[in-house]
């Protein structure tokens, strides 16, 4: 990919707009990024006024393909890049327009229902004028079998036997339909019964679980961390510190759209 400067997609991301509901101010921020890894950040508090209390910034940017995600602390000047910051809400409308571009907005799927509703009224018309004349050939049979029963009487002759209707044409089906949900609903109690087991016996674990393992697997869970500082890529999450300070702006730079995603994050920050 080589490296990308902030310059490069200055000019392209001022062409898109911001989301003026949300945020207001300019896009001057210079930067470079060499494989979703930021080396350098040059920036001035003055280019993010006009957002009223919000004094840090979260940014994913999407570029090839590839997430990058910043997060920007102007009040103490601090730049962290993130991992795990998308929230799934962006992942999932991502994705939706990502089918939707396949699709031509979506419309493929409209299509092909219109089709499957006009094929079946078109069923369904046909399946009328059947009966209709299956009905029409039994009345003139019934009117012929009628006259010669009369004639018949007269001769002595015995009464035809009517065939009887079904009172419930559909009865197989229904019962294919109850069937079928009653299967259903025993699979739904067995899953059911099965996720209650599982987490049965995750809990009698946690409740197992010696003081001694717990303190090791927290201390694995803190040398994780370091490693990730030291590294450079920083899980950050914020909680405490209030909402009304954090700003998560979602920068997709592939589709040309920039997202306003509001996240809840552990607060974790790195040793300065």
């Amino acid at each position: 990919m080589g490296v990308v400067k902030w310059s490069e997609l200055e000019e392209e991301l001022k062409t898109w707009g911001l989301d003026q509901r949300r945020s207001s101010f300019s896009v001057s921020t210079k930067m470079v990024m060499h494989r979703s890894r930021l080396i350098a950040m040059d920036r001035d508090i003055n280019d993010f006024k006009g957002c009223g209390t919000y004094e840090t910034y979260v940014f994913n940017f999407r570029i090839q393909g590839t997430f990058l995600f910043l997060l920007i602390n102007m009040g103490h000047r601090d730049v962290y890049p993130l991992k795990s910051l998308i929230s799934q809400s962006i992942a999932i409308s991502l994705e939706r327009e990502e089918e939707e571009e396949k699709g031509r907005g979506g419309g493929e799927m409209r299509r092909r229902r219109r089709r499957r509703g006009e094929k079946k009224k078109e069923k369904k018309k046909k399946k009328k004028k059947k009966k209709k004349k299956k009905k029409k050939k039994k009345k003139k049979e019934e009117e012929v079998e009628g006259g010669e029963s009369r004639e018949g009487r007269g001769e002595g002759g015995e009464t035809p036997i009517i065939p009887r209707k079904r009172k419930f044409p559909y009865a197989n089906t229904l019962h294919a339909q109850m069937m079928k949900l009653r299967r259903q609903s025993e699979s739904c109690n067995v899953k059911e019964e099965q996720l209650s087991r599982q987490s049965q016996r995750q809990r009698e674990s946690r409740q197992s679980e010696s003081g001694a393992a717990k303190d090791e697997r927290l201390s694995r869970q803190r040398q994780r961390q370091t490693e990730s500082r030291q590294n450079g890529n920083f899980d950050v999450e914020i909680e405490s510190l209030g909402i009304d300070k954090y700003l998560v702006l979602s920068f997709d730079v592939m589709h040309r759209e920039i997202r306003p995603a509001f996240n809840s994050f552990e607060q974790s920050r790195p040793s300065s």
